[in-house]
């Protein structure tokens, strides 16, 4: 779909009332302190899920929680709610943080991987020493998800065991002579990767460098869209990689959203948007779609607010090895290999 249609999308139609009770389901936000995660949080703990709340520290987690709480009368929800936290800018705390999850819980349905910074001061780095916005947005969140992996497809495999104990004869009719691919979709275990406006991205999502396979430093609002396309490719080629292992991986545009995103802006212009933008909810709703909506599909970006599209060209050529040359992976296989280099101490 076009652009324009992303800046003034028509209103949601996949809301939090066609949502089935989600007792017994776990799920993790990450940025569930603020803007759109913690709307994200308010609608599934209100439909009895278990959310893990992730933030940067004990005083916003526990703040947020009783936020999300007080959101939902006592009396109609069967939610419970989770602090785990870690910060995208240390490796090391991802690690410590996913480990006390899955010492807690034995399943997770979706990880929603929402948190993001945008044009912080030039030159910020994280601990480790990567770009803020390549290392908070492409190399945490695909650390957590490698440590959750096994959890992720423990649930895929439990989903089609039940399944099928429980004789879900429509559905092994529907998925009969189907690819692996398409079944993934049935077992409802998800990866949910929260991108922007990637047809804007620099060509090909991610610049890398020939010689060392390490993305380009780019400048402002570019270098923000390059992580965000990195995403995208990361869940391409978790897609292509663990093709199925009941896991689907789908990226989404959540909108132009009043958020603390916008907090590097200069004043007048933050002014302007928030004028402009939508309340956070919105975004909820478009994740709230990625994450739920039986319509989704390997391949599939997910638009505001809560609509199918297909990636852009640029991003799809990203995703395919260069046919002129037979020593040279797609820039998703290449990307996805410097991603594991770096995160390789931590898992």
């Amino acid at each position: 779909m076009s652009y324009l249609s992303q800046i003034f999308p028509p209103a949601p139609t996949f809301t939090e009332k066609p949502l089935e009770d989600l007792r017994g389901r776990v799920y993790i936000i990450t940025g569930a302190t603020s803007g759109v995660g913690l709307e994200l949080a308010k609608i599934l703990y209100a439909a009895n899920g278990t959310v893990y709340v992730c933030g940067r520290s004990q005083a916003s987690t526990d703040t947020a929680i009783s936020i999300i709480r007080d959101s939902s009368p006592k009396t109609t929800t069967q939610g419970r709610l989770n602090p785990l936290i870690f910060d995208l800018a240390d490796l090391s705390t991802v690690r410590s943080a996913a480990q006390l999850f899955l010492h807690q819980e034995q399943r997770l349905d979706v990880l929603f991987l929402n948190a993001g910074i945008m044009t912080p001061p030039p030159g910020s780095q994280t601990i480790n020493g990567h770009d803020l916005e390549l290392g908070s947005h492409c190399l945490a969140q695909f650390l957590l998800c490698k440590l959750l992996q096994p959890v992720l497809e423990a649930t895929a495999s439990w989903h089609r065991l039940s399944c099928t104990a429980e004789g879900c004869t429509e559905l092994e009719d529907q998925l009969k002579g189907r690819s692996n691919s398409v079944a993934s979709t049935a077992s409802g275990v998800r990866i949910v990767w929260v991108s922007s406006f990637i047809s804007q991205a620099p060509r090909g999502g991610v610049q890398l460098y020939e010689r060392t396979g390490a993305p380009r430093l780019l400048k402002g609002m570019e270098n923000y869209l390059q992580s965000k396309a990195g995403e995208v490719l990361l869940a391409e080629e978790w897609n292509r990689r663990y093709e199925g292992e009941g896991v689907l991986n789908v990226g989404v545009n959540p909108g132009l959203l009043r958020t603390g995103l916008q907090r590097h802006m200069p004043a007048a212009q933050r002014a302007v948007m928030h004028q402009i933008f939508k309340p956070a909810r919105f975004g909820a709703y478009s994740e709230l779609y990625a994450g739920f909506s039986p319509d989704v599909q390997p391949g599939d970006f997910v638009i505001p607010f809560g609509r199918r599209s297909r990636l852009p060209c640029h991003i799809v050529k990203s995703l395919k090895p260069d046919p002129k040359r037979d020593d040279i992976e797609s820039t998703a296989a290449r990307f996805w290999e410097w991603c594991e280099d770096q995160v390789k101490d931590y898992l």
